[in-house]
């Protein structure tokens, strides 16, 4: 009795680990509403409408639940696996940006596409309230930094609130909802020149597979041979020749 006793003291001496965050094995706990991702949709547009769609103010809850940390959360590193956690059946169905080298961190693939992390502007959110409003969603196009307007509703796209005047942030409580409260949908977007939705309309058409119809004096040929990244760079580079005001 008196080895038991001594045994069992020694037992409570012991000190005891205890798992930190990091090393819990659990299951994230799933989202009450998983609606699909449609095909066409942002990676962090869909994580945006799934922050409504189950009324949460900011989009970290969710990603806070699927094991994110705060530096990966809104760039191209947005783990499927990790996002996946929290949806379930539909988890499985998720498309988000993918390395396209394992060689080369800085190339992305997005929408069939080899791209550079710099090609995308997820830093700087912007939508065409228009077209969220249409579609109930952000289409993915709009993340490519090249994007400054809307070729279909011919438009600037919006980059900033009306109300506040604060620049769009992905942390915000909804789609067409600012972080202040104001709606997005009545910001109001400048026109911009037959010229420019025509360039835009390629770039969207180059992207999505489709085939181009006006030409309003592009070189069509020229362009379709190109692949996609080497229209974003050419673009780009073409961009500082023309003075800031004049784009």
């Amino acid at each position: 009795i008196e080895t038991r006793k001594r045994s069992k003291e020694a037992d409570c001496a012991r000190p005891v680990h205890r798992p930190r965050v990091g090393e819990m094995k659990m299951d994230a706990p799933l989202l009450v509403r998983t609606p699909r991702q449609y095909p066409h949709e942002s990676p962090l547009g869909y994580v945006l409408r799934l922050t409504a769609v189950n009324g949460y103010h900011s989009p970290r809850r969710i990603l806070d639940l699927a094991g994110f940390n705060r530096t990966d959360a809104f760039t191209v590193q947005l783990d499927r696996e990790k996002l996946a956690r929290v949806l379930g059946a539909n988890g499985k169905l998720v498309s988000v940006y993918q390395r396209a080298d394992e060689n080369d961190p800085a190339r992305v693939a997005l929408g069939g596409h080899s791209l550079m992390s710099s090609d995308l502007a997820l830093h700087a959110p912007r939508i065409c309230p228009a077209c969220v409003g249409e579609f109930g969603y952000i289409p993915v196009w709009m993340d490519l930094a090249i994007f400054d307007a809307c070729p279909v509703h011919r438009c600037r796209l919006l980059t900033r609130c009306p109300m506040c005047k604060n620049k769009l942030m992905w942390t915000r409580p909804g789609l067409l909802t600012c972080r202040c409260g104001a709606q997005l949908e009545n910001g109001a977007t400048s026109p911009i020149s037959d010229v420019h939705a025509a360039f835009l309309w390629h770039v969207l058409n180059k992207f999505t597979g489709a085939t181009q119809t006006d030409a309003f004096g592009m070189p069509v040929a020229q362009l379709k041979a190109m692949s996609l990244g080497g229209l974003l760079r050419m673009s780009t580079h073409l961009s500082y020749i023309v003075p800031k005001h004049q784009r």
